[in-house]
C-alpha cells in the first residue's frame, strides 16, 4: 500500500491489532475503544473500566483490552479510534458520558 504504514500492536491474549495509517495520518479502523490493561492502569481500575465499556458499548463499535498506551501514572487510559480521542484516569461511572461524546 503506497503512502501507507502499519504499526502492530499485540493486546494481553496476544491477539494483534493491525492499524493502517495513511500519509494523512488518518487510522484506517473501524471505530473501536482501546482500554490499557498493562501493570499501571490495572492496579488504577483498568478492569473494572475495560468490563463497563464492554457492557455498555453498542455492537458496532469494538473494545480491545491492549498493552501500555505508553501514559503511565495517568491511567486507567482509553483511546477511541479511528478519532484518535484519549481519556486518562477514566472511570467506570464516566463511560456513559464517553460513549455519548463518539
Amino acid at each position: 500500500m503506497q503512502g501507507e504504514a502499519q504499526s502492530q500492536n499485540t493486546d494481553l491474549k496476544g491477539e494483534s491489532i493491525l492499524i493502517s495509517m495513511n500519509s494523512l495520518g488518518q487510522v484506517g479502523l473501524q471505530p473501536q475503544i482501546l482500554v490499557c490493561q498493562n501493570r499501571t492502569c490495572r492496579k488504577a481500575g483498568a478492569t473494572r473500566v475495560l468490563q463497563a465499556f464492554q457492557q455498555l458499548t453498542p455492537e458496532d463499535i469494538s473494545v480491545v483490552g491492549c498493552g501500555c498506551l505508553g501514559h503511565c501514572g495517568s491511567g486507567p487510559m482509553a483511546l477511541v479510534l479511528p478519532e484518535e480521542v484519549w481519556y486518562d484516569h477514566v472511570q467506570p461511572e464516566a463511560i456513559v458520558d464517553i460513549l455519548q461524546r463518539h
